[in-house]
């Protein structure tokens, strides 16, 4: 997971973890723990799906945010599926 996170830490200001429904995913509370090793300071929220995160996604970003989804090809499809 290190290997993944480390080099978007210089890129990403707000983290929103989602737990995965696929059994080798890693949950949004270990991708949590994992932020917080790498950085110190760090701003991430967790979420128990893509649909939850996308609306809360909907109330926080602003015009000018870019949304990045990112991680296993799982975690990209949903988030196409969802228009995130």
């Amino acid at each position: 997971m290190a290997a993944v996170l480390q080099p978007m830490l210089p890129y990403v200001q707000t983290w929103h973890c989602i737990d995965l429904t696929v059994p080798r995913g890693a949950s949004a509370g270990q991708l949590q723990a994992q932020l917080e090793k790498l950085s110190v300071a760090v701003d991430v929220s967790i979420y128990r799906d893509m649909q939850q995160a996308r609306a809360e996604l909907e109330k926080q970003a602003k015009p000018v945010d870019q949304v990045v989804v990112f991680g296993s090809f799982y975690t990209v499809a949903e988030g196409l599926q969802r228009g995130v």
